[in-house]
């Protein structure tokens, strides 16, 4: 069993390192040119009125999970602006290249595309971490309640199957409410700091200067892709794990439904 759920690790991360991650996970967050109203931003997702949830007693990913996990997460801020600026222009048609560092050669310039950059870093992990408590929320729920509420930890710990007893459905429900909070807050915020970006630089009358941070913000997609790659198949692996240990506790359900003697067991 083992031997096969290895074997399939390894081709899920040669099928990660061959393509990048799932290209849905998009915004679309751009300037209108033609509108009436000066530095009026649109989105194609809704901003959110509030941003408050219900408070509850709730169990998140374990210290040692979410630390291994976090340590794969880009942090741009870490950068010097040097070398902030070379990893734009590695991304960038060398045509491009003197248009884009006189574009960037203010400090002010360069720590706003910064800024926007970690923001939209934080959306993009924001919607891996909402794919993956999905896909916990869309296992069989009968599963999940034998093995967080009916079976013993005897049963489990004897047939070596790997489960979070704290994952119940109300606890999962939890979770993807808490991370799509996050994610309306991270778009807000990103909207708003475009609309300043955009005013600051006078976006919608000067042309080349928009010009120039669409083709950063170019740039940032194919970066912001291969740099969370490693976190995205971080919890591709945890997903493969849990289909395998959900496989594991079907068999182990399916035999004890079954109502087998003590020397059966």
């Amino acid at each position: 069993m083992r031997q096969s759920l290895d074997r399939s690790i390894d081709n899920k991360n040669r099928q990660d390192d061959a393509s990048t991650w799932n290209s849905s996970h998009t915004i679309n967050v751009s300037i209108d040119k033609n509108q009436n109203q000066p530095n009026k931003c649109q989105t194609t997702r809704t901003i959110p009125s509030s941003t408050s949830i219900q408070p509850m007693k709730v169990h998140h990913l374990s210290k040692e999970d979410w630390k291994r996990s976090s340590k794969l997460i880009p942090n741009y801020n870490r950068l010097s602006p040097d070398t902030f600026k070379q990893l734009i222009l590695k991304n960038i048609p060398i045509t491009y290249h003197d248009q884009i560092q006189q574009c960037l050669a203010h400090i002010e310039s360069l720590e706003c595309v910064r800024q926007l950059a970690n923001l939209w870093c934080h959306f993009f992990q924001l919607k891996i971490e909402e794919d993956y408590w999905n896909y916990v929320g869309n296992l069989n729920t009968s599963i999940m309640d034998w093995l967080s509420e009916d079976v013993s930890k005897e049963i489990i710990q004897r047939n070596s199957i790997d489960w979070d007893r704290r994952k119940t459905k109300s606890n999962i429900q939890y979770q993807i409410a808490l991370v799509q909070n996050k994610l309306q807050q991270t778009e807000y915020n990103m909207l708003k700091h475009l609309c300043q970006l955009s005013s600051k630089f006078d976006l919608k009358s000067n042309i080349h200067v928009k010009h120039s941070i669409d083709i950063v913000f170019q740039a940032f997609a194919i970066i912001l892709r291969n740099d969370l790659n490693p976190f995205h198949v971080h919890f591709e692996q945890k997903k493969l794990l849990l289909h395998f240990n959900f496989h594991d506790a079907y068999l182990v359900k399916s035999f004890y439904d079954l109502n087998p003697t003590e020397k059966q067991v």
